[in-house]
């Protein structure tokens, strides 16, 4: 009996254990469910989120594009409503300049068909191979000064032109109804190329930041200087500015900044200044170098030679000499000669404008005789500023070979 109640109450035991087991299952099955529930929940409602997110940044960035679009179209509104008076004025003046261009056309075909008898649809070819090449020109003219570029010949082309069609014309209304007629025809011709002119140097003028009234003022007010501004201009090829201050320069000595008095002592000291350097161009002071007005040192040479004077002269002796002596007298005693074999030798340019100044240092001992390349080189580059090439300093190293100071009293006694 006790055997079998055991047995009973464990079978008892196992099947509520089991129960527990099973409810215990089915709790963590449900809390599994409902997390997986709550985790489907929780992505669900972020995507909802990261949605709705770019819904909003996709309409903010549609407003942004929609308000940068009307402000564009607004923008551009406001440049053509700004652009308008432009617009008009340039209507104007393209209206003005062509009015005289048809009446003048009209005329020149009238002429074609009436005395050049040329068929009434070929006689417009009459007027075109005139005025079209002018206005051609013109108009090149008009591009290549907004461009900021030189317009050349085109202007005297364009002239020379209208001046042929005023001609014509001209005769033609002559010819018609007398000179008055006639004279107003030539004056139609030309008034569209003269109006063009104008509005062409108003383009100038701004494309160069320049007023246009000013340079009428200073032709008018200073004739001379505008004059030898357009003459520096012309040889130098410099600007408009840059020449009208050298022009000032050359006739005051100052520029164009300077006051009143300034200008009247400035004028004063460059004509005595010029003076001085006609008197110095007299004498020899001054040379051209290298296409330059520069010193030419014969003062300082003298001065050195003058002081000088009462100190013995020095001969090599004629077996240290490489060539023949070539004799370098005293100025107040003798003439310079030369090497006997430097006379059948042809100089350059540079050499034979450098040659006397040497000659005159050793005269004056300031170099001495049989100087080498560097010597010659150091001595140019020191007294004149300027550098001297090897091939130059060996012509003259050759040329002033054996030169030597010869006295000749000494000599002579």
């Amino acid at each position: 009996m006790t055997t079998l109640f055991d047995l009973r109450a464990e079978r008892r035991a196992d099947r509520a254990a089991a129960e527990e087991q099973r409810r215990a299952n089915r709790a963590h099955q449900a809390a599994l469910a409902q997390d997986m529930a709550d985790r489907r929940a929780t992505r669900r409602g972020d995507e909802a989120d990261r949605r709705a997110v770019c819904r909003r940044d996709d309409q903010l960035a549609a407003q942004q594009r929609r308000q940068e679009r009307r402000q564009e179209r607004k923008d551009i509104r406001d440049e053509r409503i700004a652009a308008l008076p432009g617009v008009a004025h340039s209507l104007f003046w393209a209206t003005v300049i062509v009015l005289p261009i048809a009446l003048a056309w009209a005329a020149q075909a009238a002429f074609a068909r009436d005395y050049l008898h040329i068929p009434v649809p070929l006689n417009q070819a009459f007027p075109a191979s005139i005025e079209t090449g002018a206005w051609v020109m013109v108009f090149e003219a008009h591009r290549r000064t907004r461009a900021g570029l030189p317009t050349g010949s085109l202007t005297r082309w364009t002239w020379v032109l209208a001046g042929i069609a005023a001609v014509i014309n001209g005769a033609h209304g002559l010819q018609d109804a007398g000179p008055a007629a006639g004279l107003a025809l030539a004056a139609i011709s030309l008034l569209g190329v003269l109006l063009h002119s104008v509005r062409q140097g108003l383009d100038t003028a701004a494309v160069a930041g320049t007023r246009p009234g000013l340079a009428l003022w200073r032709r008018a007010r200073y004739p001379r200087l505008s004059l030898a501004a357009a003459s520096i201009r012309a040889a130098r090829e410099l600007d408009q500015d840059t020449a009208w201050h050298l022009a000032w320069v050359d006739r005051y000595g100052v520029g164009p900044e300077s006051s009143r008095r300034e200008r009247a002592l400035g004028r004063r000291i460059a004509a005595r200044e010029a003076a001085e350097d006609r008197k110095a161009a007299e004498t020899g002071d001054l040379m051209i170098v290298g296409a330059r007005v520069q010193r030419s040192f014969a003062r300082e040479v003298r001065e050195i030679h003058d002081a000088r004077a009462h100190l013995p002269r020095y001969t090599l002796p004629p077996y240290l000499l490489p060539f023949p002596a070539a004799e370098v007298p005293n100025p107040g005693t003798a003439e310079v000669r030369g090497a006997e074999t430097s006379d059948d030798v042809q100089l350059s340019d540079r050499a034979a404008e450098l040659l006397p100044l040497l000659q005159n240092a050793i005269e004056a001992e300031a170099l001495l005789p049989n100087p080498g390349v560097k010597r010659i080189t150091a001595y140019v580059r020191k007294h004149l500023g300027e550098g001297l090439g090897v091939p130059i300093a060996q012509e003259l190293r050759d040329h002033l070979a054996g030169l030597r100071v010869v006295d000749a009293d000494r000599d002579a006694s």
